[in-house]
């Protein structure tokens, strides 16, 4: 019996700390600015200068400023506010990572840190974010996609997230 009541003990301090982000619940707006190369402008970097190139160089800008300008909405209840894991899997939430793991690194009024890791089409995709609540309506996060195979760039992004609403019903 000493022993379980030890072990209990033990495994207890080593549990992990789980307090919630502190900061509205409601509809949130959210805009991303990538940072670095993408995986398209890496390989332009190794094609030779010419028509083409430029070409393929001012779609490529084009798609990248449509995509940062481009703001999304996500509700927040109280309830995934106050299980970080909950939402950690709102603020990550696309089309590519329904089937992802999410892991709980940090938790704390004001940071919610987070790795993400993914399978997709026999390859793992390794992710890390970091959001800050600088208010209870503003949280500012970085993310950091890693390279995939040798050679090829990661990814690097800021979040800015500002509520809107109480209420998640689209204006």
């Amino acid at each position: 019996m000493k022993y379980l009541i030890f072990f209990l003990i033990v495994f207890s301090t080593n549990a992990e700390n789980i307090v919630p982000l502190d900061i509205k619940a409601g509809l949130w707006e959210s805009s991303v600015k990538n940072f670095g190369k993408d995986l398209v402008t890496s390989l332009l970097s190794q094609m030779p200068e010419g028509p083409e190139k430029e070409k393929i160089k001012k779609q490529v800008d084009a798609k990248i400023k449509k995509m940062e300008s481009k703001k999304s909405t996500f509700c927040l209840t109280p309830q995934e506010i106050n299980n970080p894991k909950k939402a950690m899997s709102k603020f990550t939430k696309n089309k590519n990572t329904q089937n992802c793991k999410l892991i709980l690194k940090k938790s704390t009024a004001k940071n919610l840190d987070y790795d993400v890791v993914c399978n997709h089409n026999g390859m793992t995709v390794n992710s890390t974010f970091k959001f800050v609540a600088r208010s209870t309506t503003l949280m500012i996060g970085d993310g950091h996609v890693q390279p995939v195979a040798p050679g090829m760039p990661d990814q690097k992004f800021k979040v800015t997230s500002k509520w809107i609403s109480e209420t998640c019903k689209k204006k």
